[in-house]
């Protein structure tokens, strides 16, 4: 299979809700724990910022896409 074939198929399976439910999906959980290390000297805060950006562009995907019964 050629570079270009791969580059196809991919584009072709990942739609734009898959992509937002995949950034929901790991942005939840890491701002989780990124909010259990924020007690704790280190990096927490970088990691609740990076989970909360995830889930949010997510959600905002998701939302994107809904239709809303407003004209």
């Amino acid at each position: 299979m050629s570079a270009t074939d791969l580059s196809a198929r991919v584009r072709s399976l990942l739609t734009e809700f898959r992509l937002a439910v995949a950034l929901m999906a790991c942005g939840a959980p890491t701002a989780l724990a990124g909010a259990a290390f924020l007690p704790l000297p280190g990096a927490g805060a970088p990691v609740v910022v990076v989970g909360l950006s995830c889930l949010v562009t997510g959600l905002v995907m998701l939302g994107e896409g809904a239709r809303s019964s407003c004209p």
